[in-house]
């Protein structure tokens, strides 16, 4: 559970850190095109491919955070039937 919890953190770390830097490198264009005529807005969508990037990393956080809801719904349920594991146990003797 704590490396699945570990990875979803690392994934929005990443995906924070990619967008951060695509919106630098597209504002430092739009400083470089401003020198030169823009065929497109500076302050507009990210570029294909780094759209697509970020799709990929939002994908992949979600998957990590489904995982990590399953592993502590199975905890939970895993537990719980210990618990009663035990009490019937200690009914039992």
């Amino acid at each position: 559970l704590s490396a699945v919890l570990g990875s979803e953190y690392a994934c929005a770390h990443r995906l924070g850190r990619l967008l951060g830097a695509l919106r630098r490198l597209r504002d430092e264009e739009g400083v470089r095109a401003a020198a030169v005529p823009a065929q497109g807005h500076p302050e507009g969508p990210l570029p294909m491919g780094a759209a697509r990037a970020g799709a990929l990393l939002d994908r992949q956080l979600t998957l990590a955070r489904n995982r990590a809801h399953s592993a502590a719904l199975d905890a939970l349920g895993s537990a719980r039937f210990h618990a009663v594991a035990d009490a019937v146990a200690v009914l039992a003797s």
